[in-house]
């Protein structure tokens, strides 16, 4: 027998998997990814509780009331036409009591066995993760909690087993201590109770471990502190916590100046960079930038910032090696710690800095995050430029250089005789327009005539 599953969520693997044990040759097709439809919005939940239909009575006028909220948890954007009204009259049949009452039923039978089902499953040698704490839902308001306790109840009446309990605030933060906030008198009892075990290994609370059971009460000391010092009320638990470049960042702001500006001069001295050339190859990158930001939609702030901060950077891979210094100066940017820098910044300046030389390769450049996945190529083409005309590392500033933009053309107009008068950087130049040409990027290299 040949079977097609269509999904390849948990539910059809799990009817593929149980057919082919039974012997039928399955084929199952995912338009997407595996697991990545419903079993990805179900987290992997197993909740025979939870096994209400959606159509529900009252479901649909929640839906037309949550149009006019976009965090609505049932947000319906109408398209009217005839397939809408025959979608919106079928679902509202189905939001009758006798319908959702059926509904149910069917449901909950169906989950009778699914724990059952999944050790079934494990047996039969398939690996997967599971845990069996059981379900704590936690509600801010008596109406809240009266609701998901009616719909459970509704459950048990059409044959979920439970069991359900419903218990007071002081039993669910026992069950749970995040869902506790911190107050002074919480952290006074927790000081009592560090001073009443007399040492650290005396601990027995279950929320921590033997790792930092030693550096707890130091550190609840401190917390204390702050609380008393800044006269702090409640603190309540966050799901993350900044990472130290954005608290760099802060500082930065509060001091009026950009905390990644003192990285990039740290790392300018870290790896001896010769100063004069990269603020001469800065100033010829911005001023090309001036240029062209409006035919090639760098108005981007961060367009300037990210140009300025390569050009004084770009060399800084020689201090490890002459030989391929622009990669090495590439591999630092992308993997040091920069205060104040996002890891988006950094690998965007390490694709500035690893492209200004030598064949340009835009390998990866379509990870990075948009819209500068398509746009850093032309900041990349500046640098070089810039780069390029400095190869002599002089000191006597550049003669006026014209550039105008499309797309995928610039033309650069220099004054009259100068590229013969530079022979090796026009040379330079045409192994440029190569380059840039491999990559569906035109060059063209123009001299004025005399005035």
């Amino acid at each position: 027998m040949k079977v097609a599953v269509v999904g390849a969520g948990v539910v059809g693997l799990s009817c593929a998997f149980a057919l082919r044990r039974g012997g039928a040759e399955v084929t199952v097709y995912e338009r997407g990814r595996v697991g990545d439809g419903c079993s990805r919005g179900n987290t992997g939940w197993i909740c025979p509780g939870l096994s209400a239909p959606l159509p529900a009575p009252g479901v649909m006028g929640g839906a037309l009331r949550g149009m006019l909220h976009r965090d609505s948890p049932l947000l319906i954007s109408p398209l009217l036409g005839p397939s809408f009204l025959r979608w919106s009259w079928g679902f509202w049949r189905a939001s009758s009591a006798e319908r959702y009452r059926a509904g149910l039923e069917a449901t909950v039978a169906l989950t009778k066995s699914a724990f059952t089902d999944y050790d079934e499953l494990r047996a039969a040698g398939v690996e997967f993760e599971m845990h069996s704490p059981g379900m704590l839902v936690a509600a801010l308001t008596e109406p809240g909690l009266d609701e998901f306790a009616a719909m459970l109840t509704e459950a048990e009446k059409a044959g979920y087993e439970g069991p359900v309990r419903v218990i007071s605030g002081d039993e669910a933060r026992e069950l749970d201590p995040a869902l506790s906030g911190i107050t002074p008198a919480g952290l006074e009892r927790l000081l009592q109770y560090c001073i009443d075990a007399g040492q650290s290994r005396a601990l027995t609370l279950k929320s921590i471990d033997e790792e930092r059971r030693a550096v707890f009460p130091g550190g609840l000391a401190i917390l204390s502190e702050i609380f008393e010092v800044l006269e702090v009320q409640e603190m309540r638990l966050a799901d993350g916590a900044m990472r130290e470049g954005l608290l760099y960042d802060m500082v930065g702001r509060l001091t009026e100046e950009d905390a990644r500006e003192r990285t990039v001069r740290a790392m300018q001295q870290r790896y001896h960079v010769d100063m004069a050339q990269a603020e001469r190859v800065e100033k010829t990158a911005l001023n090309f930038l001036e240029q062209v930001r409006e035919a090639w939609k760098l108005e981007d702030p961060l367009a300037e910032l990210l140009l300025a901060w390569a050009a004084r950077l770009h060399e800084m891979g020689l201090d490890v090696s002459h030989s391929g210094y622009h990669r090495h100066g590439a591999y630092l940017l992308e993997n040091a710690d920069m205060f104040g820098f996002p890891r988006e910044e950094q690998r965007l300046l390490a694709a500035l800095v690893g492209g200004h030389r030598r064949k340009l390769s835009l390998t990866g450049l379509e990870e990075l995050v948009p819209p500068w996945d398509r746009q850093i190529v032309y900041l990349i083409v500046l640098l070089r430029l810039a780069v390029l005309l400095h190869r002599g590392r002089a000191a006597t500033t550049l003669p006026p250089i014209e550039l105008n933009a499309t797309p995928k053309t610039l033309l650069a107009r220099f004054p009259a005789r100068w590229l013969k008068d530079h022979p090796l950087t026009t040379a330079d130049l045409q192994r440029e327009v190569d380059y840039l040409q491999a990559h569906g990027l035109r060059l063209r290299i123009f001299s004025r005539g005399r005035p």
